[in-house]
């Protein structure tokens, strides 16, 4: 079906852009007595009686930032843009995809994942389990993938508000989305020192259907903040879609929707190919290697210390946020205040704390080329920095690392955890960094 008739011949919920965020899904008591009391006694404690089905609800704080604080957006803007999403990707209970070679949705994602992920927690006619986004993820994430679920709260780091389509650990550099396969590690390994699990008892089916479903939450998102982007271009008043001028609003989602399409696309293309480690056969080579690795850490160009301090216990430079909290306006109190309303977001604003790199723990993986991706590629909405790296038959003077280099600073920070200043004695050995056997 094409994007044309779904938006003049299927009508969206009434009230989209609300702010419903009940968890589950929906149920109404009705029909015979006792049926009802059966039922409830399953799952009526959890969902009660009048339980509303949850709604993807706008970013609020987005919209309120890229509108004019004298001409407001209306609520038939607001109402128009929700319906418009509503169109293109169906609700938090019944996701879909428009098959429309414009717009390119249909060859991110196979709907049968969806459905396997979306909606209530349970099982099919077959079998089949359904809702394991709502099982797993949700009360952390939120039902609309605000990262904003009910024990979100409580969790330090917060979990991943997907709706930027910003994502921190992965194989392609800052400015580039994860890999289906980078989705697919974090989802089996979890990422240590944070509250995210690993799913990997999980079947591999599954795991493929919750990887397609942050996606589409994650395109869904950018779809959104890209709408109000262009709203904001448009007269007071005006909409992006209506029947008037129907071919153009068409026109227009199309290349919203196809732009933010094409970024994740082209993702396998960007991946960051590792050079070839060199080989630090010796207890001297590695030792050489771990040196000049510090020297690059304290050095002007690779600028290490600066955020993870000269000593790497984290305590550089503390005044930093993140983008999902700059967002919020932090350091402007007033305007941080109504932000945090507009989100109905009660979550305390927190510094973005750089790694404490002697503590061995590293949220994007502990292997070599994980750490060879977070140096090479920096890592995405948060403030580090793809190192600048050139080749090794580079003129003197010009800025950057070369790719040897660039292991040399590798092999230092696998060192950190084994320093003596981190209370742990340490031996290099041919094959890497090992701890001294306790005598």
């Amino acid at each position: 079906m094409s994007l044309y008739a779904v938006l003049f011949n299927k009508k969206p919920p009434s009230n989209q852009w609300g702010d419903s965020r009940h968890l589950f899904g929906s149920w109404k008591c009705s029909g015979n007595f006792w049926w009802c009391i059966g039922v409830g006694a399953l799952i009526g404690v959890v969902l009660g009686c009048d339980y509303a089905a949850p709604r993807f609800h706008l970013n609020m704080a987005h919209v309120r930032k890229n509108e004019d604080p004298e001409a407001k957006f209306s609520p038939a803007q607001l109402k128009n843009i929700a319906e418009i999403l509503t169109a293109l990707f169906g609700t938090p209970d019944e996701p879909h995809i428009i098959a429309d070679a414009n717009l390119g949705i249909h060859e991110m994602m196979e709907l049968r994942n969806l459905e396997m992920a979306a909606g209530p927690f349970g099982s099919d006619e077959n079998g089949f389990a359904r809702g394991l986004y709502r099982q797993h993820c949700a009360h952390c994430h939120g039902v609309t993938g605000d990262g904003a679920g009910p024990t979100a709260a409580y969790l330090n780091p917060y979990p991943r508000d997907y709706r930027r389509g910003v994502f921190k650990f992965k194989s392609t550099p800052k400015g580039e989305k994860p890999t289906d396969s980078d989705l697919d590690r974090i989802l089996r390994n979890g990422i240590p020192g944070t509250a995210m699990p690993s799913f990997g008892l999980l079947a591999d089916d599954e795991i493929e259907a919750l990887v397609e479903y942050v996606k589409y939450l994650a395109l869904r998102g950018e779809v959104e903040r890209n709408l109000v982007l262009e709203l904001s271009d448009l007269d007071e008043g005006e909409l992006l879609f209506d029947s008037a001028g129907a071919e153009d609003g068409i026109a227009l989602i199309q290349d919203v929707a196809s732009r933010v399409v094409g970024r994740w696309q082209r993702a396998e293309s960007k991946v960051t190919i590792p050079s070839t480690r060199p080989d630090f056969d010796s207890t001297e080579a590695m030792r050489q290697s771990v040196e000049r690795g510090h020297q690059l850490f304290e050095g002007k160009i690779a600028n290490c210390y600066s955020c993870h301090g000269e000593t790497a216990l984290g305590d550089g430079q503390l005044d930093l946020y993140d983008d999902w909290t700059e967002e919020l306006e932090p350091k402007n109190a007033e305007k941080h205040a109504q932000l945090v309303s507009d989100q109905e977001r009660p979550q305390p604003i927190r510094n973005l704390r750089p790694r404490n790199l002697r503590r061995g723990v590293y949220r994007g993986g502990r292997r070599p080329i994980d750490l060879y991706w977070r140096i090479r590629n920096g890592i995405d909405g948060a403030k580090m920095p793809a190192i600048p790296v050139v080749a090794a038959d580079a003129r003197p003077g010009t800025k950057g690392v070369t790719e040897s280099e660039v292991w040399d600073l590798i092999n230092y920070v696998r060192s950190l955890p084994y320093d003596e200043i981190s209370g742990v004695k340490y031996d290099i050995h041919s094959n890497g960094i090992q701890l001294e056997k306790p005598r």
